[in-house]
Formats: structure tokens, C-alpha cells, sequence
């Protein structure tokens, strides 16, 4: 782990690119599986004990271009230094810096998209016409949605 560099300082001289990689890979594997888990409107909360930017601020990109449901949160409280490449939502602690291992962290929101919203709260789920509105949303396109007091009214 390079975040125990503080640690084990002699580790840095057995980290190679290809192990950098391998790493990096195995954290996409573990994101991508609990972003399956976290429902519209959680929260995933993604932390290494690496300070590599291939595993974090690279992969947190590469994570936010590959699902756009997910947006990057601030974090509270603000306990380290922001993370790198732009991602100043994300926090970084380094052995040198902060007297701990070295951590990245980042928060990450489920986004409700417009179809999920309107359906919570306008169709109930008993309802036959539930199963025949997300049918017809499940096509791809940008809808918008008109709430009047007496009904919603939705634009494609």
C-alpha cells in the first residue's frame, strides 16, 4: 500500500507501474460492483490507502465519465487536502503532511434521474399505469416535467 509509505518507506522501491496498474484495476472492479448497490439518491463513499492518482483522482474520472448517475460531493468535515487533478471535492492525508498513512477520499452521489423522481412522486406503484409510464420513459431522451396542481405534464 503506498498509502504506508510513512511506515514502511522501503516499500516505494517494490512499487512498479505494472503494480500501480494492477491495483488500479482491482479498485475499478470493487467500485463499479458497489455502485450497483447504492440506490438513487445514496451515497458511495470511496476511500484507498493509496496516494497514487492512478487509483484515485484517475479512476474517480474514469468512474464519473463511465456512470453519470454519480457526481462528486463535498465531504464534511474538511479533514485533509483537496485532491488533485482539479477534484478539490475529494480529500487527500500524506504520511509526511498529516503524521498518518497516506488516504484519498471521495463522496460520490446517486443522481434520481427526472423519470425516477416523477414516478416516486406522482405514480403510485400499485397502479397499472405505473408499469406503462416506465415502459414508455425507458426509452433514451431528455424529458421535462410541468407540475401543476392538477397534474404533472411531461415534454420530450
Amino acid at each position: 500500500s503506498t498509502g504506508a509509505f510513512g511506515k514502511f518507506p522501503s516499500a516505494k522501491w517494490r512499487l512498479t507501474p505494472k503494480s500501480i496498474g494492477k491495483m488500479a484495476e482491482i479498485q475499478w472492479k470493487m467500485i463499479n460492483n458497489c455502485a450497483e448497490k447504492v440506490k438513487p439518491g445514496g451515497v458511495l463513499t470511496y476511500s484507498t490507502c493509496s496516494i497514487t492518482v492512478e487509483e484515485n483522482e484517475m479512476l474517480i474520472e474514469r468512474f464519473l465519465e463511465a456512470r453519470p448517475e454519480f457526481s462528486l460531493i463535498e465531504i464534511s468535515p474538511r479533514f485533509g487536502l483537496p485532491g488533485l487533478r482539479g477534484m478539490e471535492k475529494c480529500q487527500r492525508l500524506y504520511p509526511h503532511t498529516h503524521d498518518s498513512n497516506g488516504f484519498f477520499v471521495a463522496k460520490l452521489l446517486k443522481q434520481w434521474d427526472r423519470i425516477q423522481l416523477f414516478l416516486k412522486f406522482n405514480m403510485p406503484k400499485q397502479s397499472s399505469m405505473f408499469s406503462t409510464v416506465l415502459k414508455q420513459f425507458s426509452l433514451k431522451g431528455t424529458f421535462q416535467f410541468f407540475h401543476t396542481s392538477s397534474k404533472t405534464i411531461v415534454f420530450s
